[in-house]
C-alpha cells in the first residue's frame, strides 16, 4: 500500500497543473462532458472547480484511508485521461490538457499495476 500511497501524492500536484493547463487552455468551451453540464443549466466554471476539489479531496482520503472502491474510483479517473489523447491522435493536433495527461497515463499504469498486485494478493 505504501508505494500506491506514494504514486497518490506523485498525483496531487500534478492533477493541479493539469487543471491549470485544462482551463486555459479551453477545454471547458469544448469537451462534450462540459457542453452537457451547460445545457442543464450548470454554471460550467463553477462545475470544474468543485469536480477538481472533489478529485482532490478523494486522493487525500485515499491516501489517509485507503479504501479498494477510492482506490478503483482513482483508478477510473487515470484512465480516463485518455479522453485527452485520443482527439489529439485522431485530429492531429492538441487537445487541451494533453500535455499533463500524458504523465498521468503514464502513473496510471504504475498505480494499475500496483492495485492489482495488491488485489491479487489478498
Amino acid at each position: 500500500m505504501h508505494t500506491i500511497k506514494n504514486i497518490l501524492k506523485i498525483s496531487i500536484p500534478l492533477y493541479i497543473v493539469h487543471a491549470v493547463e485544462e482551463y486555459s487552455t479551453g477545454l471547458l468551451k469544448i469537451d462534450p462532458v462540459f457542453r452537457w453540464v451547460e445545457a442543464r443549466g450548470f454554471n460550467v466554471a463553477t462545475f470544474y472547480v468543485v469536480e477538481q476539489f472533489l478529485l482532490i479531496g478523494l486522493i487525500l482520503w485515499a491516501i489517509h484511508r485507503p479504501k479498494q472502491l477510492a482506490l478503483f474510483i482513482i483508478g477510473l479517473i487515470f484512465i480516463f485521461e485518455i479522453t485527452h489523447v485520443i482527439p489529439a491522435v485522431q485530429h492531429v493536433s492538441y487537445y487541451p490538457g494533453l500535455i499533463t495527461a500524458i504523465p498521468l497515463l503514464i502513473i496510471g499504469c504504475f498505480y494499475w499495476k500496483k492495485l492489482l498486485s495488491i488485489s491479487s494478493a489478498k
